[in-house]
Parts: structure tokens; C-alpha cells; sequence
């Protein structure tokens, strides 16, 4: 009767293959018992929960681990390597015991880059700031360029849901801008013709903002689309009740109507100017 090392190797396995799981080991014990030829024992070793809860390619990863430490340190250094590159590229976060681990299923399960890329997916986070990094640093910042050119502010988790979905090239950035406009074109009715033909909410606030720094002094750096006056100018109706957005000119009207006009030059100059006007018209003047 053979004994378990050279039945081990009739099989094409070493004897650490079947020491490394109780099951395993059991069948070699039968096989070396029963004197089992090779093709009862690959039909037994099909028949075992080990089998079944291994695909092939896991199968043969587990045996070269046991049988051949080396090779199988070699395997795993490069598919570490690999995945770390992959998650760089899409900027997933993953501790150096994470990324073995990671590395070890996407070598046992003969995971593709794209399989790899769509499982570190998940791993794609923000740091305490809000911001990410690698590949995803570069989509956040288009994302963040979009929103604010349609005036919104995305929640952290609508836009982690749209980085994710933009890295893992489930999404584009173009199909995240249509939402941004379906978005915009639902808070300003007036506009949504315009937005859909390709402006942007501060293409359309532009001749506003100009008026808003001119006449109350202020740096045009400064005022966001969400400033009350702006929301005002672009969300008002028309005489027959339609949404539409404000004239220039009963803008301007309206801004010289502000307080903070007042204490602006342009004002004082303006009031100067008139009261000169009004004493020259008296007559009271030299």
C-alpha cells in the first residue's frame, strides 16, 4: 500500500495541500486506505465542500500555495502590484493588510483589471475634508467646475455616488452635467429652453453679476449664483405669469434700490450730480 505522500503525489498534490484543510486531508486518508485510483479521487475530491466553494482557478491558486510558497509569494508581490496601481489610478484607499488581502482574492478568484477596478470601487472615499484622491481627485474637481456653473451644491453622498459611478465607467461626466441640468431647469423653469441648448446657469446670470459688481462695488469674485438678488433676477414671470427672468434694466433699478447702494461712489456721485442739477435749475449756482 502506498503511503500518503507518494498517493499525495500520484495526484499531483504535496502532502501540504491536504494538511492545510481537514477535509482534504480525510480524503487523502481514504484514498491511501481504499488504494483509489487518480480518477475515483478527482471524482471524490469534486464531491467535497472544499470543491465546491472553490472555483478552478482558486483551486489551483490554494494548491500552489501550499505546494510551492515561492512561486506563489511571486504570484501574489505581482497582483499586489497590480492592484495597487489600479487603486492609485481611481484613488480607492486601502490599508497595506487590505491591499494583500485584495491582492490574494483578485489572484485566487483570476480577477480582470476591469474586475478589479469595479471591486475597489467600493473602496473610493473622501478624506475628513471631502476630498479625493488620485483619479478621483481629478473627477471631483470637474464635477465641482459643473456645479458650480449650474448653481448647485451636490450632497457628500450624491457626490461619492458620482465619482464611483464615473471611475468604475459605469457614468460620464457628461451624463452627471445632463443631470445638473435637468436639475438647474427644475428650479428655473424660464430657463430650461436655454440650459438644454447649452448655456449655463452662470452663462445666463453673467450680464447680472456685471450690473451686481458695477453698481454696488463689489468684487464680481464674490457673488455666487445662490445670492438672493441673482435667484431673484433669474426666477421672475413675465406679464402674462410665465416664468422668465428679470430685464437688465429693472435689475439695475432694483439694485440702486438696495441700502448698500447708498454707500457706494457711484451713489454719492450720482447724488451729487443731481443735486447740482436741481440747485442749477433754481438758479442757485454760480
Amino acid at each position: 500500500m502506498s503511503n500518503a505522500a507518494d498517493t499525495a503525489a500520484n495526484f499531483g498534490y504535496s502532502m501540504a495541500f491536504f494538511n492545510s484543510d481537514p477535509e482534504l486531508k480525510g480524503l487523502l486518508n481514504k484514498a491511501v486506505s481504499g488504494n483509489w485510483t487518480p480518477s475515483k479521487f478527482v471524482a471524490m475530491l469534486q464531491a467535497t465542500k472544499w470543491f465546491k466553494k472553490n472555483g478552478e482557478s482558486a483551486r489551483q491558486i490554494y494548491a500552489l500555495k501550499t505546494s510551492d510558497p515561492a512561486t506563489y509569494k511571486q504570484r501574489l508581490n505581482s497582483s499586489i502590484s497590480s492592484v495597487s496601481s489600479i487603486a492609485m489610478q481611481i484613488g480607492a484607499g486601502l490599508s497595506a493588510a487590505q491591499m494583500s488581502s485584495f491582492a490574494a482574492n483578485a489572484l485566487a478568484f483570476g480577477w480582470t483589471n476591469e474586475q478589479i477596478k469595479a471591486a475597489l470601487v467600493q473602496s473610493v472615499h473622501s478624506n475628513k475634508a471631502g476630498q479625493f484622491t488620485g483619479g478621483a481627485a481629478s473627477v471631483q474637481q470637474q464635477i465641482n467646475e459643473m456645479a458650480g456653473s449650474y448653481g448647485i451644491t451636490p450632497s457628500s453622498a450624491q457626490m461619492g455616488g458620482w465619482i464611483r459611478n464615473v471611475v468604475s465607467g459605469a457614468w460620464t461626466t457628461d451624463q452627471i452635467k445632463q443631470t445638473m441640468i435637468a436639475q438647474t431647469a427644475s428650479k428655473f423653469p424660464g430657463l430650461k429652453d436655454r440650459l438644454v441648448a447649452g448655456e449655463t446657469l452662470d452663462d445666463i446670470a453673467a450680464p447680472y453679476k456685471d450690473s451686481y459688481s458695477r453698481i454696488l462695488e463689489v468684487n464680481p469674485k464674490t457673488i455666487s449664483l445662490s445670492d438672493p438678488s441673482i435667484q431673484k433676477a433669474l426666477s421672475t414671470k413675465d406679464s402674462k405669469g410665465k416664468p422668465s427672468t428679470a430685464t437688465v434694466w429693472q435689475y439695475e433699478n432694483d439694485l440702486r434700490s438696495d441700502p448698500r447702494w447708498l454707500k457706494t461712489k457711484n451713489a454719492q456721485d450720482s447724488l451729487v450730480g443731481t443735486t447740482h442739477k436741481i440747485l442749477t435749475d433754481m438758479g442757485l449756482t454760480v
